[in-house]
């Protein structure tokens, strides 16, 4: 694949291989991608390594947001896919969707492409199909967190249009 016409988008359905999904996840997300969101579900650990039950909570979270279920966070979630023409998963997302907030809004807990897709267009265009999707259905904000380590990410959204609203901060108790 050498160009972002080359893939396809859509919203995931109760026929995807969740393990598939899963797979893809770890494979493609680094150390520097976990943020307080990650901590905060357990898929990470305070001292920024993966958790060793994390096929186990992935799994629990995209099924639920196959079947676009409520979450302990938001009254809708859903998994987004972008894939080859040859149905190759090249990206996915994962959102949390609230419409009954005064201002309506979407966050992106997670947005992965394929390690040997980077810089070629398929974020960018994962991006764009999503700010598309939420504004039709009258989403007003679209808000994501990234890890504090993820520098290249950081400049990829911030030229996408999104920039830093907060700080998030821990401490362990």
């Amino acid at each position: 694949m050498n160009k972002t016409t080359d893939i396809n988008f859509r919203w995931a359905d109760v026929n995807d291989d969740i393990d598939k999904i899963v797979r893809f996840f770890i494979d493609n997300a680094p150390i520097e991608y976990i943020s307080h969101g990650e901590i905060q579900d357990g898929r990470a650990l305070p001292i920024g390594v993966w958790s060793n039950n994390l096929e186990t909570i992935l799994s629990k979270q995209f099924v639920s947001a196959i079947k676009r279920e409520k979450d302990t966070k938001f009254p809708e979630t859903r998994l987004f896919f972008a894939h080859s023409d040859n149905d190759t998963l090249v990206g996915f997302s994962y959102i949390g969707i609230d419409r009954k907030s005064q201002n309506p809004y979407a966050v992106i807990y997670d947005i992965l492409v394929s390690k040997s897709l980077r810089n070629r267009g398929a974020g960018n265009s994962m991006i764009s199909w999503i700010s598309e999707e939420m504004r039709r259905e009258n989403i007003k904000f679209l808000f994501l967190e990234s890890g504090i380590q993820n520098t290249q990410a950081h400049q990829f959204f911030k030229r996408r249009g999104f920039h830093p609203v907060s700080i998030n901060m821990m401490k362990a108790l």
